[in-house]
């Protein structure tokens, strides 16, 4: 005799174990596609967030580099100052050194009533109460350093006598022309 096996639990729990297994295959594909899709948006998030942390720092960068400029075109400015007042000062003092000279080698008897600088020409007008003191004049300004003699000026006497003299000495550096 024969015994009838009834495979229809078999087959149930069989069918549920595949219904399981699938079903837990499509749950996993769709949170592994869910946590992709969050990772990737979280990448991006990241990503922008980096490279607007970027932008921020360059133009942070690049303010700090403009104001950095403005300051180093500022202390360029003022050291070129600086330098100008320097020289300018170096050249007053030149000419102050040659008119202190000047002054030293003057007979008491004669003075300076006019200076005049123009380009490298010095020009002095004066009077002289003795024709000896011009004398004197004439061979002090020969003998200025620095200066060779120019066109002579006019040499005459005033209405109370005393004698009016004119030179013109050409400086013969160029670097520091005007006082």
């Amino acid at each position: 005799m024969s015994t009838v096996i009834n495979f229809l639990p078999w087959r149930q729990s069989r069918r549920q174990q595949c219904l399981n297994f699938w079903g837990l295959c499509c749950a996993a594909s769709v949170l592994s596609v869910a946590a992709a899709v969050l990772a990737l948006r979280a990448d991006a998030g990241a990503a922008s967030t980096a490279q607007h942390l970027w932008r921020q720092t360059d133009r942070a960068l690049f303010d700090a580099l403009a104001q950095r400029q403005v300051l180093w075109k500022a202390r360029q400015a003022v050291q070129a100052q600086h330098l100008a007042r320097q020289k300018q000062r170096a050249v007053t003092q030149r000419w102050q050194q040659t008119l202190s000279d000047l002054a030293l080698h003057l007979p008491e008897q004669a003075w300076l009533t006019h200076l005049n600088v123009q380009q490298k020409v010095l020009t002095l007008t004066g009077r002289a109460n003795t024709f000896t003191a011009l004398k004197k004049v004439n061979d002090a300004l020969q003998a200025l350093p620095g200066f060779h003699a120019g066109t002579p000026g006019k040499t005459g006497r005033d209405e109370q006598g005393r004698w009016e003299f004119s030179y013109q000495l050409i400086r013969e550096s160029d670097d520091d022309v005007q006082p």
